[in-house]
């Protein structure tokens, strides 16, 4: 079973957009470790989001 246009089209869009959330979280976790080692865990991340 494969995907219409239009579902193709919804799928991508959500891949997308959780790729670029978890590229923004791994730079910003890089970030805080290389330059305050601070260690940004998961439960962190998540109350970002909120």
């Amino acid at each position: 079973m494969y995907p219409d246009k239009c579902t193709k089209s919804k799928l991508n869009s959500f891949m997308g957009t959780s790729k670029f959330i978890c590229n923004h979280y791994l730079d910003l976790k890089d970030k805080y470790y290389n330059e305050l080692n601070i260690n940004y865990n998961i439960s962190d991340m998540k109350k970002d989001i909120r």
